[in-house]
């Protein structure tokens, strides 16, 4: 049986394997860091986009319909008041159930999609069966946002940082992420290390770094309402 998870991952950093890079610096000296800011979910999709929706691929953008001989079931599960609850039918066409946690769903939660399907194999024209696995996170109709756009909200973190990170890497350095979050009044909640810089000082200083950053505009539901919204902020180096 094969499976098949559709899935959008955030490209995080890399650090050179070598001694010595192609210009002659050592390896272990930071010469150039990159800053990265995203939403903590890693496929989103807004509540509205679900309004008119018949059919699976309505819900899935690029659905792979294509793939598909016939279907064995399609589950839905999502967070609704707290509770999960899921629906299933036996093909792509939604059911009422299904388009109630469609637009039910808690904010910043998973819906979760599981198809069981048939596909023809071109080579030989059997039947295989298979599996696909999509989740998506439910994130608010307007999105918060720094004032003045990503593009100030990077020079915000590199000018109140970049001269007080270390110059040399450790053995095992990744770079560091912190995640954090915009309440209803755009101030940061919340800010906690995932994964560390390696010594405390300088994870000290990135969670402070976040934590005092001016107010942004916070996100805003579709009926108006001002809600929380969760980021991820990343630092490390980007090359040999």
């Amino acid at each position: 049986m094969n499976k098949i998870v559709i899935l959008i991952s955030s490209a995080f950093l890399l650090i050179s394997v070598k001694s010595f890079s192609q210009d002659g610096f050592p390896n272990n000296v930071v010469k150039e860091l990159n800053y990265e800011v995203h939403g903590a979910y890693k496929r989103s999709v807004k509540k509205t986009q679900f309004n008119n929706a018949k059919l699976l691929s309505d819900v899935i953008s690029g659905y792979p319909s294509n793939w598909i001989n016939s279907y064995v079931s399609v589950e839905i599960l999502g967070t609704c008041a707290g509770k999960v609850i899921k629906a299933v039918t036996p093909n792509d066409k939604l059911s009422a159930e299904q388009k109630n946690i469609l637009n039910s769903v808690d904010l910043a939660t998973n819906i979760v999609i599981n198809v069981k399907y048939n596909s023809k194999d071109p080579i030989t024209n059997t039947i295989e069966k298979n599996d696909m696995h999509v989740e998506m996170t439910i994130v608010p109709e307007t999105e918060a946002e720094f004032v003045g756009g990503e593009n100030q909200l990077i020079k915000y973190l590199k000018n109140n940082s970049i001269s007080k990170l270390p110059t040399k890497k450790h053995d095992n350095f990744n770079g560091a992420v912190i995640k954090f979050t915009i309440n209803e009044n755009g101030e940061v909640i919340n800010a906690k290390a995932t994964q560390k810089w390696g010594d405390l000082k300088t994870d000290q200083l990135l969670i402070d770094l976040i934590e005092n950053m001016p107010k942004w505009k916070p996100a805003i539901n579709s009926n108006g309402t001002k809600v929380k919204q969760d980021f991820v902020f990343s630092v490390g180096t980007g090359g040999c």
